[in-house]
């Protein structure tokens, strides 16, 4: 595992997160503790499950079988029997 600077450690400091850009890509990362990355993600997930509820709650969504067999026929697999 990695370790942060002495210097991004600092700059986290007490906060819930901090972002930081790499300056070669670009790209933006987040800093945050463990803990509270776990709670967001199962949010997260609470909350896809939840909007998925909500789809089938209002008839949304398409029946299990009818996914099946258009699964299997996109990917070739054989008709379940």
């Amino acid at each position: 595992m990695n370790q942060l600077t002495k210097e991004l450690a600092d700059a986290v400091g007490d906060a819930d997160q901090l972002e930081v850009v790499d300056p070669t890509t670009g790209r933006v990362y987040v800093i945050m503790e463990r803990s509270a990355y776990e709670l967001e993600q199962g949010r997260s997930v609470r909350e896809a499950i939840q909007e998925g509820y909500d789809s089938i709650a209002t008839g949304e969504g398409v029946p299990l079988e009818e996914a099946d067999a258009q699964m299997r026929r996109e990917l070739g697999f054989p008709p379940r029997s």
